[in-house]
C-alpha cells in the first residue's frame, strides 16, 4: 500500500530498454502494449517510450492512468495506535476480518502505440493513498518491420 501512516508517498519504477531481436537491430511497428495487473487497487499511471527515427527517447502513445474497477476491503494488522495499551503500540491496534469483497484477479491496461520504435520501455507510478498493485506480465504486439540504415 502507498500510505505511511495515512500520508501517501510516491512509488514508481521503470523497465530496461526491451530490444525486439537479439542483436538489438530490428525494427517494429508497435501496435499497443497490454501491462497485467493482478488484484490491482486505486490510480496507477503508465508510461510507454521508445526509440523512434526521429527521437532517441520518445514518450509512445498517451500517458495512461489506470482506475481499479472494485475496490477490495483491506484485510490484517492495521496502524499504529498510540492510544491503545498493549497490542496498539506494537502496530496491531485495528485487526480487520477478512475481505467482503475483491476486485478482480487480473485486470488489463491496454496503451495503443502505433508507431515504429527499435526498443521500447514501460513506466509505472502513482502518489495517491491506499494503491496497491503487482504486474504480472507485460504483453508487446508488434510486427516486424525490418533492419534499418539510420547512418
Amino acid at each position: 500500500m502507498t500510505s505511511d501512516d495515512g500520508d501517501a508517498f510516491m512509488t514508481s519504477g521503470q523497465s530496461g530498454q526491451i530490444y525486439f531481436s537479439d542483436d538489438k537491430r530490428m525494427w517494429v511497428n508497435l501496435l499497443q502494449v497490454i501491462i497485467v495487473l493482478l488484484r490491482p487497487q486505486g490510480e496507477i499511471n503508465f508510461q510507454i517510450t521508445g526509440k523512434t527515427e526521429e527521437e532517441a527517447v520518445q514518450a509512445l502513445g498517451d500517458p495512461t492512468t489506470f482506475t481499479a474497477n472494485q475496490q477490495s476491503t483491506v484485510a490484517g494488522w492495521g496502524e499504529v495506535n498510540r492510544y491503545i495499551v498493549g497490542w496498539g503500540r506494537n502496530r496491531w491496534s485495528r485487526v480487520n476480518l477478512v475481505p467482503t469483497n475483491t476486485n478482480d484477479a487480473t485486470q488489463e491496461v491496454p496503451i495503443e502505440i502505433e508507431e515504429e520504435v527499435q526498443w521500447a520501455s514501460y513506466g509505472w507510478s502513482t502518489t495517491k493513498v491506499g494503491v496497491d498493485y503487482n504486474i504480472s506480465d507485460i504483453i508487446y504486439e508488434f510486427v516486424e518491420v525490418g533492419i534499418k540504415d539510420l547512418s
